[in-house]
């Protein structure tokens, strides 16, 4: 059973999409909910909430990039193919110790289609 390669790359360009606005949505309502505050309570929840604060950002720019990348994966060459689908991966571990998991489902699926979808890549 051979998955296409254009539902492939949908399937996961939606999913790049959902986990960016999954943790845009979260640093919308931390900052909504922070404005609200004094200026030392806003400062000592930022200095709380920092490390939360970077791994959603990076979730962010990584949903963004994974969405954009995958909806053109099959015009990469051979190393941007692979050094993404690592990407992927790496990024999937990361989701998973520092977040929730089933955001690391989503990384992890879409390496996992596109590599199915592109066997001479997952294979080589």
């Amino acid at each position: 059973m051979r998955l296409e390669s254009r539902s492939a790359r949908r399937i996961s360009a939606i999913l790049g999409a959902s986990v960016a606005a999954y943790f845009a949505t979260h640093l919308w309502f931390f900052f909504s909910t922070s404005s609200q505050l004094d200026e030392v309570n806003r400062r000592q929840l930022f200095d709380q909430a920092s490390l939360s604060l970077a791994y959603w950002a990076l979730f962010v720019i990584a949903g963004i990039a994974l969405c954009a990348l995958a909806w053109r994966f099959d015009s990469l060459n051979l190393f941007a193919k692979r050094a993404f689908l690592v990407g992927c991966l790496a990024l999937g571990v990361l989701a998973v110790v520092r977040a929730e998991w089933w955001a690391s489902v989503c990384f992890l699926y879409c390496a996992g289609t596109l590599a199915l979808a592109h066997r001479r890549t997952a294979h080589a």
